[in-house]
């Protein structure tokens, strides 16, 4: 998981568009998984310009910590 948040610590601009994460690493969350996490108000912090939803990497990034699970093996 470490590897992932360096990743987009990297390669994200400041502020992105919703594509841009789907284009960045495929599979981790699809545009249509995002719309439904911030209908329900449970996505990253966004804003939009026009139509466009946009994300502050900081915001982004948080967010995805925040929804790590670790699981402990003993």
């Amino acid at each position: 998981m470490e590897e992932l948040l360096q990743t987009l610590e990297k390669c994200l601009p400041e502020i992105f568009a919703e594509k841009v994460i789907g284009d960045l690493i495929p599979g981790l969350y699809s545009t249509r998984y995002l719309a439904n996490l911030r209908s329900r108000g449970e996505g990253p912090k966004h804003f939009k310009i026009g139509r466009r939803v946009m994300y502050r990497k900081e915001d982004f990034i948080t967010w995805i910590k925040n929804r790590l699970e670790v699981t402990y093996y003993e």
